[in-house]
């Protein structure tokens, strides 16, 4: 695959069984998290919204957020070093 595994996938394969190991489960995290809404542009009396911004994945407490998770695209294995 050109450019490496998809995000959904590194997240998948990668960080979730991480975070289970660290004794997160799934029902305490949550995928696509919406920080913000998108900004607000205006142009000749029209009104733009951007997407939203989003992280890869929240951390939960009580249903609320504690921390974030951004992955990206695997390109190599952590194990290969810097060659």
């Amino acid at each position: 695959m050109v450019g490496g595994p998809l995000e959904s996938v590194t997240i998948r394969d990668e960080v979730m069984p991480r975070l289970q190991l660290a004794g997160w489960s799934a029902d305490r995290w949550e995928q696509e998290y919406r920080i913000a809404p998108g900004q607000l542009t205006v142009v000749d009396r029209h009104v733009r919204r951007d997407m939203p911004v989003r992280a890869a994945l929240a951390l939960l407490h009580d249903h609320h957020p504690v921390a974030v998770v951004e992955a990206k695209r695997s390109l190599r294995s952590e194990y290969s070093g810097n060659s």
